[in-house]
């Protein structure tokens, strides 16, 4: 694979991520930025694992991921979804106290939940370079990875400001827009 096809296969795995990212700038939008910054740093450490581990899977799991994965993603971010919308309605005024004991799970599911995708871009890195050397092989996938990753980082970080300027403005109403976009993604996932 060329430089930019890479390039646009990482902006392309980051979408659901960003989603995510400004879904969670609009409901934490009170929390110090530094604090928020988690969010982009996991999603992209998990964007750059998960290529690399789909690839060295390869064919071991690839009958599984392809029956499954669907499933997996689409209750994770529908769950998540539906408890946003939740909180909208039951005026609860957000959940930015749980960026602390549980939300650290909450962050992680949704790293998981967004980068399964790049799970099975490794196991496609591993069909397309079958009969490459092995010490080549591996060169790529790590340049690759480490690219994947860097973008997802910038593009979450974008979009969580983005979402902390609108969270800030329209704090109810984008929450509740937050949530349907991540149930949206999660019914998404198994089609």
């Amino acid at each position: 694979m060329s430089f930019w096809e890479i390039v646009l296969l990482g902006v392309a795995l980051s979408m659901d991520a960003c989603a995510i990212s400004i879904c969670r700038g609009v409901v934490h939008s009170g929390l110090p930025i530094r604090r928020q910054m988690a969010a982009p740093i996991l999603f992209g450490v998990f964007q750059g694992v998960m290529p690399l581990l789909g690839f060295f899977a390869g064919s071991l799991f690839r009958s599984l991921f392809v029956k499954y994965s669907g499933y997996v993603v689409c209750v994770i971010l529908v769950l998540i979804g539906g408890k946003m919308l939740f909180d909208v309605f039951r005026d609860k005024g957000g959940y930015e106290q749980e960026e602390g004991g549980k939300g650290g799970w909450l962050l992680v599911m949704q790293a998981f939940a967004t980068s399964v995708d790049a799970f099975g871009v490794g196991i496609g890195f591993s069909a397309i370079n079958v009969g490459a050397g092995y010490a080549a092989v591996h060169f790529n996938v790590f340049t690759a990875s480490g690219i994947i990753a860097l973008l997802t980082f910038a593009c979450c970080t974008l979009a969580l400001l983005l979402g902390r300027i609108f969270g800030a403005r329209f704090k109810r109403h984008a929450q509740a827009a937050g949530g349907v976009v991540l149930i949206l993604l999660g019914v998404k996932a198994l089609f």
